[in-house]
């Protein structure tokens, strides 16, 4: 944001140094005219006390009317100068960085959503390659399957209860999260039912609930299946 607030003080200083040199050089032709103000030739006695007069006329530091009837006196084309410089630069220049700022806002949020949609995809890809460490250690004969009996002994260390912990998911019995993430019912768990019943079960208990649901739905399917094959 610093970048751009400096480009915009650069800004808004190049066009009241452009409008302070019309303003000074017009009533300086006015004064030798024979056109006098003594407190419109105060205000514009010098560079940067013109500056900073103009500057309060379109701030609220003075009021512009009590700016623009001297200049109007003095000469026709000194108050239409600054009309235009008044209205220009409310509604122009000050627009025009109001628009700047609320843009950088809004994509500094947008990137801080990138940020942390990118640290979640980060997060549950780690999560996964830890599923796959673990499947790995459990599958110690290469079946590509996993026994309840096997799961459950995993469990029992305390290298993985820490992983389970971290993704809260430590407090369930062993046998009740097999049977949950136990999708076919086969008593047997591969890599696609592990990584999806643990990511799916991960963080909040809305999602335990979820899949205590569906494994009963599940049951009740089986036994209406074996019934009518029956």
């Amino acid at each position: 944001a610093l970048p751009v607030l400096l480009w915009a003080f650069v800004l808004l200083l190049l066009v009241q140094y452009f409008f302070t040199v019309i303003f000074m050089q017009t009533a300086a032709n006015s004064f030798r005219g024979g056109q006098e103000n003594a407190d419109l030739r105060e205000n514009l006695a010098s560079f940067w006390g013109t500056m900073r007069w103009l500057f309060m006329a379109v701030t609220g530091g003075v009021d512009w009317e009590t700016v623009y009837k001297p200049l109007r006196d003095t000469s026709p084309f000194l108050g239409g100068v600054f009309l235009f410089y008044f209205f220009f630069t409310s509604f122009g220049v000050f627009n025009v960085l109001i628009g700047v700022f609320a843009e950088r806002a809004f994509q500094s949020s947008s990137l801080d959503k990138d940020l942390l949609m990118h640290g979640a995809r980060e997060k549950r890809e780690m999560f996964i390659r830890e599923i796959c460490d673990m499947f790995a250690r459990l599958d110690v004969f290469g079946s590509g399957e996993v026994t309840m009996d096997q799961f459950s002994e995993c469990l029992k260390n305390q290298s993985v209860l820490a992983h389970l912990q971290m993704h809260q998911l430590d407090w369930m019995d062993p046998k009740l999260f097999f049977q949950m993430i136990d999708v076919d019912c086969s008593g047997k768990l591969d890599l696609e039912e592990l990584i999806m019943g643990m990511v799916k079960l991960g963080g909040h208990a809305k999602s335990v609930d979820l899949m205590l649901l569906q494994r009963d739905l599940r049951r009740l399917e089986q036994l209406l299946q074996d019934r009518a094959a029956a």
